[in-house]
């Protein structure tokens, strides 16, 4: 996986600054999972000059999140800013998404972010220069176009 294609590893390694790497490493359908994709991330960033440790914790729980936050803090000495980007994808339409992949998502997405957040929180407030940035996207096309349905359906 090119740094290129990741553009919230881009910049900050181009900064000299410090990241963890999170990433379960499952398949499109949710099954699998293993360091290895983080794993690689890292070893790219660490070979472009920067710093960066894997971490493989599934933030979609809390204890997942205490984890990856915990892994900062042990590699680092502190945190000063959390990037939540955190996203999984199921490879389907809304309209044949099953629920409990819609759970996932959502869970992920969503909760994933904001237990980031929350375990981060103190360490955050020490550092006094904590600083948080949220991300989404529209990852499929189809997505969009729903998107774009619901506005115009919906909207005054």
């Amino acid at each position: 996986m090119a740094l290129e294609k990741l553009p919230s590893c881009r910049q900050p390694v181009a900064c000299r600054a410090a990241v963890v790497v999170n990433d379960t490493g499952g398949e499109l359908d949710g099954t699998g999972g293993s360091a290895a994709a983080a794993e690689e991330v890292t070893a790219e960033i660490d070979g472009s000059g920067g710093i960066a440790v894997a971490n493989a914790a599934d933030i979609s729980t809390y204890e997942g999140a205490v984890s990856a936050v915990t892994a900062v803090v042990q590699a680092f000495g502190g945190l000063d800013a959390v990037v939540c980007n955190a996203g999984i994808i199921r490879d389907r339409s809304f309209g044949k998404m099953a629920a409990a992949d819609f759970d996932a998502v959502v869970q992920t997405h969503l909760c994933g972010s904001a237990y980031v957040v929350r375990a981060a929180w103190d360490e955050l407030r020490a550092s006094g220069t904590g600083r948080i940035v949220f991300t989404t996207s529209a990852t499929r096309s189809e997505e969009r176009r729903v998107g774009k349905e619901c506005r115009s359906r919906w909207s005054p």
